[in-house]
């Protein structure tokens, strides 16, 4: 069997600015800070976190300038890490349960949350142009000092916000600094989902301008369809209630019993997505029935809107990555099982793009749109598109990673032609690597949407190194190589912050 070594479990930080070996010639305009954030710690002592998803947050920074890259990483010192590492004892997180845990102890989370639930290790999100935040999918997210990579703030949704209780990984940015983003909302007898606005003010806290766009109740008995993205266009919000369900019943059982989260989260392979939209202006909810075929999706791609010849509107177009709910189960993803690579090239891992159109103009009440399979071939995820210039917009190329088959690969499609594809293969000097999410920077005076790079961080046995790639054709331009006994480790998400725009972010 394969063996994978680069679900990582590292010891310790490395703050100081490492210079990386630049091999090739960085364009001049790229400048800037490419933050990324994933788990980079699951053992302690003797003890493993047992999910993907458990190991503790690592942020890593790769600041480019003058053609040089320089790289630091560091753990977030959160409640949970600071007590795994101090007492070698595993926290609840999503895969692992306390076995020192007591009912009594256990039983709290159903009146609050767990101070130790605070593992912030999907993605990093910029707010305004001065902050940054590191996010999971509880209560609570962390803002980060963008130089030392400290914390700053620790930010209770629960407790700052009338409306969602949970935050989530994937809020769009506004041109503004403002977020969208959803939450879980339990505070009425029936579960919603809240749809939010933090609007920015450099002088007030993140939390301070909130308001409530909408809020939808759960199509599900006594729980919630698991989300992690959604779609956004000029004028409306797109939202899917999908074959995950997330049930209170189960999880209440599991507080007794002392069961993983994870056992609370349940894939129904014969539910049909329900498609909800939402004026983004207005709040207000389209009365209509939309559904399409039962689906899991953790990552849209892009929305927009498709007008007829007179200027109406004709409907929305959601592309989003998907899985097959007959053969996906969340609870697979264990830690054993992602580094033996037990589940490469099963339809556990098979995901394809996505083209849901949603009728506008058709009278009836309830609609079954299609759930069209842009290029069934081609098998990607962490989707990525030119998001500055064409999120909510059309669009022709999605950039993603594909970890479904050797050697692991950056994919390049154009959604309005899905036979054109190009594929960048990472299996440096014949040894396999592991390439991360593809981040977009634009070049300057573009005139094409994939003028500009793909930044991508890649794993590899004998050396890491950041890969700049060329949007265009995908042909490596340039690397620059950690030293051989630096590591760095798997990430989630992240982004690029331009020195241009993101001065403060880019402060050494």
């Amino acid at each position: 069997m394969h063996k994978n070594h680069f679900l990582r479990s590292l010891k310790k930080n490395e703050q100081s600015l490492i210079e990386t070996k630049i091999v090739g010639t960085i364009p001049e305009w790229v400048n800037g800070t490419l933050f990324r954030n994933g788990p980079g710690r699951y053992s302690y002592g003797d003890k493993t976190y047992n999910h993907l998803f458990d190991g503790h947050a690592l942020v890593h920074k790769f600041r480019i300038m003058n053609g040089k890259i320089f790289y630091s990483n560091k753990f977030l010192e959160t409640q949970s890490y600071k007590k795994s590492l101090s007492e070698s004892r595993l926290y609840p997180v999503f895969g692992t349960v306390d076995k020192l845990s007591t009912l009594l102890e256990r039983l709290e989370l159903v009146v609050r949350w767990p101070k130790t639930l605070d593992n912030v290790n999907i993605n990093l999100v910029p707010y305004g142009t001065e902050k940054i935040f590191a996010l999971t999918e509880t209560n609570v997210m962390y803002e980060l000092n963008p130089s030392n990579l400290n914390l700053i703030k620790r930010v209770e949704i629960d407790k700052c916000l009338d409306q969602a209780t949970t935050t989530m990984a994937h809020p769009h940015y506004l041109e503004d600094g403002s977020w969208i983003t959803l939450g879980m909302n339990f505070k009425n007898l029936l579960p919603h989902y809240d749809f939010i606005k933090y609007n920015y003010n450099e002088k007030e806290a993140i939390c301070e301008k909130a308001e409530l766009i909408a809020r939808i109740p759960s199509s599900h008995y006594f729980g919630l369809s698991y989300f992690h993205s959604f779609g956004l266009t000029e004028n409306f919000i797109i939202f899917l209630e999908q074959s995950i369900k997330f049930d209170i019943t189960s999880l209440l059982n599991g507080i007794v019993f002392n069961e993983a989260f994870s056992e609370a989260f349940h894939t129904l392979e014969n539910f049909p997505t329900r498609i909800h939209v939402i004026g983004r202006k207005n709040g207000a909810i389209v009365q209509k029935k939309f559904f399409c075929e039962p689906l899991v999706v953790f990552h849209h791609i892009n929305s927009y809107e498709v007008f007829e010849l007179d200027g109406t509107l004709k409907g929305l177009v959601t592309d989003v990555c998907a899985y097959d709910p007959k053969h996906f189960e969340i609870k697979n993803f264990t830690y054993e099982n992602m580094n033996s690579e037990t589940l490469l090239g099963t339809d556990a891992i098979k995901s394809t793009a996505r083209r849901i159109f949603i009728p506008m103009n058709e009278a009836q009440d309830e609609i079954e749109c299609v759930a069209k399979k842009l290029n069934q071939e081609v098998i990607f995820d962490l989707p990525t598109i030119n998001y500055a210039r064409f999120n909510g917009k059309e669009y022709s190329y999605v950039y993603g990673a594909n970890y479904f088959k050797l050697p692991f690969s950056i994919i390049k499609m154009n959604v309005q032609n899905p036979k054109e594809v190009f594929e960048r293969k990472y299996d440096y000097n014949k040894k396999s690597c592991l390439p991360s999410e593809p981040i977009f920077v634009e070049s300057l005076n573009p005139v094409r949407e994939d003028d500009g790079v793909l930044l991508v961080m890649v794993l590899c046995d004998e050396v890491d190194f950041l890969s700049i790639l060329d949007a265009k054709d995908l042909k490596e331009i340039a690397r620059g190589e950690l030293p051989k006994d630096v590591k760095s480790a798997f990430t989630f998400h992240g982004f690029f912050a331009p020195k241009t725009k993101f001065e403060l972010l880019n402060k050494i």
